[in-house]
């Protein structure tokens, strides 16, 4: 898959894989704390600017909470639509974490308001749904192998490649989404 191989070729390649993996170890910290998902734009927006930058994210940029307001209100509000979906016998997820996926990019990125940046994301991905739902499963088979067969030093360096593919997968989509939500009539912020 194209997206864990650019990963690979920005975290492991270059010569800052020990920051990336210092910012996924306290990326991984912190969501072991159940807040993770808050702060997922935010590993988002720190991930893109070291994938420009060509550095390591900054540990720093992780916890910036000049967005936290918008961040956390989009993100719950997804975490709301895949709870609703978990209870629909477990497999509801598989429509609505798809379904939901651009979320945490649309709010790192701060183009609509958290309620639009939901709406935006359904308005796309109801049409892709194959294609995200097989990303999110080929990515969560990789991470899942990659541990197990290294006896889970895999653990330290793939959550990085899982970070920078998906922001690589977002990239490639960027336009789409914004051309779904134009279609949708979601208005963008200024």
């Amino acid at each position: 898959m194209e997206h864990l191989t650019y990963g690979w070729s920005v975290v492991v390649v270059k010569e800052n894989l020990v920051g990336w993996i210092i910012f996924g170890l306290v990326f991984g910290v912190v969501n072991s704390f159940g807040i993770g998902f808050l702060l997922l734009p935010n590993a988002f927006r720190a991930s893109k600017r070291a994938m420009q930058s060509g550095e390591a994210p900054e540990i720093g940029d992780l916890f910036n909470f000049d967005n936290i307001a918008n961040d956390a209100v989009a993100m719950c509000i997804a975490a709301a639509v895949n709870f609703v979906g978990a209870l629909l016998c477990g497999i509801g997820i598989l429509v609505t974490a798809p379904l939901t996926f651009w979320v945490a990019h649309l709010a790192a990125e701060g183009r609509y308001a958290p309620m639009d940046a939901v709406k935006a994301s359904v308005a796309h991905a109801k049409g892709n749904i194959a294609s995200i739902l097989i990303f999110m499963i080929i990515l969560s088979l990789s991470m899942s192998l990659g541990t197990m067969l290294t006896c889970g030093l895999g653990a330290f360096v793939l959550p990085p490649i899982a970070l920078v593919a998906m922001c690589h997968f977002y990239e490639q989509e960027r336009d789409a989404i914004a051309a779904a939500a134009n279609a949708a009539q979601i208005p963008m912020q200024a």
